[in-house]
């Protein structure tokens, strides 16, 4: 079902962030019934290796680095290789008006570079004590969010080139405004994100200062890093046609 929801591009999608060029960000969202909010979609080429992409979204505690809205984040469980529950708090520019946001969710990467030559990551809320795991207590001026589905899905189109589409269906709990307002600042903060996960990762593969933290998390994770670079490197050596496509 997620993957359709990526790949499709039937009239139900609006986009509301054309790019100027050839993959460039681009933003739909989806009008759901009795739904507060639409369902987003954002697709990207990145100029920037998949592994560097990758270790910035697993590497959860280090979220605040790379994107400034993010007020905080906790690794809660790691049931697994590609298995995580964590915490993450987005920051509101104006916390008296509107409060800040926080969710816990549960998420799972797939393998599917020799399928159909991808990773995707799935995600959704967790309830509070579900997998054994409790919830962080809600504090000061913040509201919880729901995660109804949440899917990233990630294409290798060359060494140094990523596809990123994701879609995602969240509830933020802002009922008193109208939707058009919460897409129009989803769809800023989707652009902005983008932008941002991409130059981190470029400083990474540069080597730059600015991404040693997620270098030296890399190494003292060695065993499971080598075996992610390992399986890209694999798959773009076995289907280097890939290269372009999506």
């Amino acid at each position: 079902r997620l993957a359709g929801h990526l790949d499709s591009e039937d009239g139900s999608w609006v986009c509301v962030k054309e790019a100027k060029k050839e993959g460039e960000v681009r933003v739909w969202y989806r009008a759901e019934e009795g739904a507060e909010l639409h369902t987003l979609k954002v697709d990207y080429d990145m100029d920037a290796r998949l592994e560097y992409v990758l270790v910035l979204l697993n590497e959860i505690t280090l979220l605040h680095q790379w994107l400034p809205f993010i007020g905080g984040s906790e690794l809660l469980s790691h049931r697994s290789r590609c298995e995580r529950v964590a915490w993450v708090k987005v920051n509101s520019p104006a916390p008296i008006v509107l409060y800040h946001r926080d969710i816990c969710f549960y998420a799972r990467a797939l393998d599917g570079l020799d399928e159909d030559g991808c990773v995707q990551v799935v995600a959704r809320s967790l309830g509070d004590g579900e997998f054994g795991v409790a919830h962080p207590q809600v504090k000061g001026r913040t509201t919880r969010m729901g995660l109804d589905y949440g899917c990233v899905k990630f294409i290798p189109l060359s060494r140094g080139r990523t596809r990123v589409r994701c879609v995602v269906k969240v509830d933020p709990k802002m009922e008193g405004l109208p939707a058009w307002l919460i897409n129009w600042v989803a769809t800023k903060v989707c652009w902005v994100g983008m932008r941002l996960w991409e130059w981190k990762a470029k400083s990474l593969e540069r080597k730059e200062d600015a991404g040693k933290e997620h270098k030296q998390r890399m190494e003292e994770d060695h065993e499971f890093y080598a075996w992610m670079v390992g399986r890209i490197t694999q798959s773009l050596g076995a289907a280097p046609e890939r290269e372009g496509k999506g």
